[in-house]
């Protein structure tokens, strides 16, 4: 008839296992969660605007996008990150995104990331000793209303 398709047991979901496997060792073919919304970035030091801040889950995977500016914090050395990420990041492994800023001083391979078992996103540049190094809110332009981060990251959760 007419609506959605509703899968009524928890643990269910769609299964794919009649289609075509690819060449890595297969756990499973049933999607079991799918969802999309909004989320609340809260920056660390300081205040915000949220511009936006939404969010996509497709079974384990969750992509969070946001764009944030006008930092009211751009003197201290505290790391830049967001809090209240919509869902904890995974146990294991470490989860890079795309970003893009505007108005942070002198910073170069730029990226955000989350690690485990977390729900904070971080902002980090490859510095000049070979390594991922925070990015301070002192890093943030002075002279600029227009200070913006955007940044896209897909992470997994357990």
């Amino acid at each position: 008839g007419t609506g959605n398709l509703v899968i009524g047991t928890s643990g269910k979901g769609i299964d794919f296992s009649a289609t075509s496997d690819g060449s890595g060792t297969m756990t499973s073919e049933v999607l079991d969660d799918y969802e999309t919304g909004t989320w609340t970035p809260v920056i660390g030091s300081g205040t915000i605007n949220v511009a936006a801040a939404t969010y996509t889950k497709v079974g384990n995977l969750i992509t969070v996008t946001c764009y944030i500016n006008t930092f009211s914090d751009n003197t201290s050395g505290t790391a830049i990150y967001i809090s209240g990420l919509p869902y904890t990041s995974a146990s294991t492994g470490y989860n890079h995104g795309t970003l893009k800023t505007a108005y942070l001083t002198n910073k170069n391979n730029v990226c955000s990331y989350v690690g485990n078992s977390s729900s904070i996103m971080y902002f980090s540049e490859w510095d000049s000793g070979g390594d991922y190094a925070s990015i301070p809110h002192s890093s943030v332009d002075g002279s600029s209303s227009s200070r913006r981060i955007y940044t896209t990251i897909t992470y997994m959760t357990d």
